[in-house]
């Protein structure tokens, strides 16, 4: 993927924003229809969300870490994505009809079955630190700056593409959540 780093950051923004959208929708619910599950083998809306809480405790933390200690100033006005980054990036896309690859989720990350509704406010203000980084991101090179990926910290990746790793992975699950709310 290139595209120029003010195009790719504020396409994530707009994401972003529009992820915190939904949940705030959510509010709205009873705990009972947050929690309902459309099928037995189907996440509720909360698990859902604190699957991505859960994500967020890692990425959120590790990305704000890299860009505070960075040294590292735009070099370039175009965002390159790299070939493992692009990789992982593309494989949390939602496809253009909405449809998506069914995944394993690691079992740290899979949340509990009966979850309060906190975990709404708990997920928004991490969106809302999201957007704070992205907007920290402007002052710093996005392909120079590498994160450490959850499931083999050894492994690192962009910090543009792991923006848009954790970002579609948010936008995913926000998906899924939208359909269990309407089988509520």
């Amino acid at each position: 993927m290139q595209t120029t780093t003010t195009e790719l950051l504020n396409f994530l923004e707009t994401k972003t924003r529009n992820i915190i959208e939904s949940a705030n929708h959510f509010e709205k619910m009873t705990s009972d229809e947050l929690n309902a599950q459309p099928k037995e083998s189907s996440w509720s809306v909360l698990q859902c969300l604190e699957h991505l809480n859960l994500y967020g405790d890692y990425y959120l933390p590790a990305i704000e870490s890299r860009i505070l200690r960075a040294n590292t100033t735009p070099t370039s006005l175009v965002y390159k994505s790299g070939w493992l980054g692009n990789y992982f990036a593309n494989t949390m896309q939602v496809s253009s009809n909405g449809t998506m690859k069914r995944m394993k989720s690691p079992k740290d990350k899979i949340p509990a079955s009966r979850l309060e509704a906190t975990v709404i406010q708990r997920f928004i203000k991490q969106q809302e630190q999201m957007l704070r980084l992205l907007k920290l991101a402007e002052g710093v090179d996005l392909q120079k700056i590498k994160v450490p990926i959850s499931i083999a910290p050894f492994i690192k990746i962009q910090l543009g593409d792991c923006f848009r790793f954790v970002i579609h992975h948010n936008e995913r699950h926000m998906l899924q959540a939208q359909r269990a709310s309407n089988r509520a």
